[in-house]
């Protein structure tokens, strides 16, 4: 719109569990949003318009992802204990090990302590608060929705993952599940916020989906692998050192791309040995 610096993009109707509403008119189901702050949403251009007098003072572009110094890799915490659900080299997945009745995670070493030696077990009760599993995906589905619309990091990235990836019977939305994803992302933009495992993983699977031209209007996924590997996604780290290796989208820098593989391999190593960052919940 005429003045406004962040022309808006549109995607396809959000979820449930994440329906932005207009600024400007108040109704739900929003689909564009301002494409300099991504935060705010809109119906339409109209809209939009007769917002940007009261939105422009506010409008700030994100910040800029931290330089990366340090590195530790980070997985969610075993309910039983304590320790990491995660190794560094473990490709992750958004169902894997995870409870959606209260969000909690068992690794697999606690897994296997309950083996009798004659067979398999049935699914055991949540570690942490007792529930019985979900009966099949369609239940699950609703716990793990009821936790994301109550803002539960968790939930959101698992729904998010669900539906951008078409898991669990869902056919795939992957602007939907987007959306839900860039809500824990835009969480690291807020005064005070601390990475998290789910952010990580969030940005992380924006950047892929991008990479794969899953999402329309491609942008840059070099910030969104920063900021996973912020968070401590070791995946994250490894493809932003191979960016500075190609020169793609920031510059050519082979000690920069050797630092972020150094960083990544000593997280590994530290995992062997025991001293990863589990997650607290």
């Amino acid at each position: 719109p005429g003045g406004a610096p962040g022309a808006p993009s549109r995607g396809a109707p959000a979820s449930s569990a994440a329906e932005p509403c207009c600024a400007s008119c108040g109704a739900a189901g929003a689909t564009l949003h301002c494409g300099r702050c991504r935060r705010i949403h809109y119906c339409d251009t109209f809209c939009q318009k007769n917002d940007w007098r009261s939105h422009k003072a506010r409008c700030v572009a994100p910040a800029p992802a931290p330089q990366l110094d340090a590195f530790a890799f980070v997985s969610p915490a075993c309910a039983s204990c304590r320790g990491r659900v995660f190794s560094a080299d473990d490709v992750a997945r958004p169902w894997d090990r995870y409870r959606p009745c209260c969000g909690s995670y068992q690794c697999e070493r606690c897994e296997r302590g309950r083996a009798t030696g004659q067979g398999p077990l049935p699914p055991a009760p949540c570690p942490r608060c007792g529930a019985e599993p979900a009966a099949n995906d369609a239940a699950a589905l609703e716990l793990c929705r009821a936790r994301a619309s109550a803002g539960e990091e968790d939930a959101i990235y698992v729904m998010g993952m669900t539906l951008l990836r078409g898991l669990r019977g869902k056919q795939p939305r992957p602007e939907a599940g987007a959306r839900l994803l860039q809500k824990l992302v835009d969480v690291l933009e807020e005064e005070d916020a601390s990475p998290s495992y789910f952010i990580g993983a969030a940005a992380y699977a924006i950047a892929r989906a991008k990479s794969e031209k899953l999402l329309e209007r491609p942008r840059k996924v070099a910030p969104l692998l920063r900021r996973a590997a912020t968070c401590g996604h070791v995946r994250a780290l490894h493809e932003l050192a191979g960016m500075h290796e190609k020169g793609i989208e920031v510059r050519k820098d082979g000690r920069e791309a050797a630092r972020l593989v150094e960083l990544a391999a000593a997280a590994g190593r530290a995992g062997k040995r025991g001293r990863g960052v589990a997650a607290a919940r």
